[in-house]
């Protein structure tokens, strides 16, 4: 049976630690679960989270990051089709570059309003992008060991 991720590009490694740690992920939440029954969940199992969500993060960035790469490598491709120039594909090989090798959620943003001439918030919609705005930011949290405050009782829309 083949793996649902084996076409996306992103490392294999990358891949196979995310596997693994959702893996563990589940099972200690099993154990626990047997250990102490009736307790609540949301309580439990914070072991492989701050990995999770970094692999997450990393998964969605290199995902963002391909596509992006496609637009270019495709703009490449009609420049020397089109005979435009050398300058012409210098300008966009360089752009691809930077692409895959400056990375950062913020940085992603404006690469894609510079590149794709659309911004990322419009492509995911409101959502979808507060969302991946949050993912980056629990990434940097952990990554960087800033304190995590978690909300007891449910916020409002105006308090998050």
């Amino acid at each position: 049976m083949k793996k649902p991720y084996q076409g996306l590009e992103t490392s294999l490694y990358l891949m196979k630690s995310y596997e693994y740690l959702s893996k563990s992920h589940v099972d200690a939440f099993k154990e626990e679960k047997a250990l102490r029954p009736g307790i609540n969940p949301n309580a439990i199992n914070y072991y492989c989270a701050p990995a999770l969500i970094s692999l997450n993060a990393a998964v969605v960035e290199g995902l963002a990051r391909s596509i992006l790469v496609e637009v270019i490598e495709r703009d490449i491709d009609s420049t020397y089709n089109q005979g435009i120039g050398q300058i012409s594909q210098s300008i966009l090989q360089k752009a691809r570059y930077e692409i895959e090798t400056q990375g950062g959620w913020e940085k992603l943003q404006s690469q894609y309003s510079t590149f794709a001439g659309t911004s990322l918030q419009s492509i995911l919609g409101k959502e979808n992008y507060q969302s991946m705005s949050v993912l980056f930011k629990l990434r940097n949290i952990f990554a960087h060991g800033t304190t995590l405050i978690e909300p007891i009782a449910k916020m409002s829309e105006e308090d998050r």
